[in-house]
């Protein structure tokens, strides 16, 4: 048995490392065009490390998710498990990291219900913590326009139903369903509010959103007056990246957005291509490298 987990685990790694050396492949000829000089390496090296630092952020986050859980993965092996298996998101479904994380938890002996839920619950809290973001960012970005109003009751409407969704006594709920369905003798629950890795995920993204940002200081001095701008297209870029079923890591569903929000209003549309190519490819390195070194050092091998 433990041959062939082993077996699966090399399969899927090895599928989810085609798919995202494919897309960064797809990318590359947008960056071989760029005229690099040291500013524009020093960016990039800069995008790489906090990219690095947001992807070991979100994998604490997550082990604060199943702390709340009361979950038998914990600590360092939690950490390890969301950043081998966050590469699988580039395999088309865009679902294969969240069932391994499932298969991680379910493997340390809890159900399956709560495994599903413990890691569903995750999504949830990036989707909220996104939409407030990029609520905040569109206010003070100042936009005017009929549409307006529109934006700001769906983004309300929106974290309403993500709040919804994390609230202790609807999870639980659905854990007492799923416990009679399943027959699971004693199930786990979600013991308070999960403020915590809400706050968490604010800042990941927060961390995310500087690597993006760097990477525009290499072609434009940054302002404060197109702060809220370039925050609003990364978040509002990113959330959609996130919920819109299929894209695997987001990918052309980020660009395209960014391109929308920031070509011709913050920089060249050729520019922001390059921008957004070049955060892919910081992301992507980012991603691969912690995965490694999750896969290296994980105590449960």
């Amino acid at each position: 048995m433990s041959i062939i987990r082993r077996f699966t685990r090399w399969f899927v790694f090895g599928v989810a490392l085609f798919f995202l050396l494919a897309n960064l492949f797809e990318n590359w000829h947008k960056i071989v065009q760029v005229s690099l000089n040291s500013l524009v390496y020093f960016c990039l090296f800069l995008s790489l490390i906090l990219n690095c630092v947001g992807h070991f952020f979100s994998a604490w986050v997550w082990s604060w998710i199943l702390d709340l859980f009361e979950a038998n993965l914990r600590g360092f092996s939690a950490i390890c498990v969301y950043l081998v298996t966050n590469i699988a998101k580039y395999i088309p479904g865009n679902v294969w990291h969240l069932l391994g994380r499932v298969k991680a938890i379910e493997g340390k002996g809890d159900s399956l219900d709560l495994a599903a839920v413990a890691v569903i619950i995750e999504p949830f809290l990036m989707a909220f913590a996104s939409t407030l973001i990029t609520v905040v960012a569109f206010i003070f970005a100042g936009f005017k326009s009929e549409s307006a109003i529109l934006i700001l009751l769906f983004a309300t409407g929106f974290i309403a139903i993500c709040l919804m969704g994390i609230n202790p006594k609807f999870i639980n709920f659905i854990l007492e369903k799923t416990k009679k369905i399943s027959k699971v003798g004693h199930q786990k629950q979600l013991v308070k509010y999960p403020l915590k890795p809400l706050l968490g995920e604010v800042v990941f993204l927060i961390i995310r959103g500087m690597a993006f940002t760097v990477l525009l200081m290499a072609f434009i001095p940054l302002k404060a007056s197109i702060v809220p701008v370039v925050t609003m297209a990364f978040s509002l870029g990113w959330l959609l990246g996130l919920i819109i079923p299929g894209a695997p890591g987001g990918l052309g569903v980020f660009e395209a957005v960014v391109l929308a929000i920031l070509g011709g209003r913050v920089l060249s549309e050729e520019k922001v291509i390059i921008v957004v190519a070049f955060f892919r490819l910081s992301s992507m390195l980012a991603e691969t490298i912690m995965a490694y070194l999750a896969w290296r050092l994980n105590p449960d091998g």
